[in-house]
């Protein structure tokens, strides 16, 4: 039951990723909660977080008209990444966690901009940075929910 508990929440994510997440952008910078929430589930829980990528990558592909699959793929390399690697990285500090997921959501972005043509070191430095670094913000807050909610379902 306990690997189940995130279900309900990536479903919540990815409902506010698709409606409410651009109301609260700065600028171009957008948070990604789904990519938080991949990297959380990739840290403490590495052997499901393939899966919460897939899934959350199939609902993002069922709402986007950008060739479906791309979000799929790119979710589930990412969570097989930090699943594969939980347990060679230090996690147990705020700044480890946060600089994961700043690398993680810099290779989410490339992988995302590079094949579409897209990179440039103007991407880079006016929508790829800006968005990151916002998602690290947030993901301080949802990391804290997030171990609370793990916690009480142990």
């Amino acid at each position: 039951m306990r690997s189940f508990i995130f279900i309900p929440i990536a479903i919540v994510i990815c409902l506010i990723q698709s409606t409410i997440v651009q109301y609260i952008s700065i600028g171009r910078a957008v948070p990604d909660l789904i990519l938080i929430l991949i990297c959380y589930i990739g840290l403490f829980r590495g052997e499901n977080a393939m899966w919460y990528g897939f899934g959350t990558g199939f609902f993002v592909d069922l709402y986007t008209t950008k060739g479906f699959g791309y979000n799929i793929l790119v979710n589930t390399a990412i969570g097989w990444l930090l699943g594969y690697f939980s347990n060679y990285l230090y996690k147990e500090k705020i700044i480890a966690q946060s600089i994961t997921l700043l690398f993680t959501a810099w290779i989410h972005d490339l992988i995302i901009a590079i094949p579409k043509g897209q990179f440039s070191f103007y991407t880079f430095y006016s929508r790829i940075l800006p968005s990151s670094l916002y998602t690290v913000v947030v993901g301080i807050i949802l990391f804290f929910l997030f171990r609370k909610i793990d916690r009480e379902g142990e």
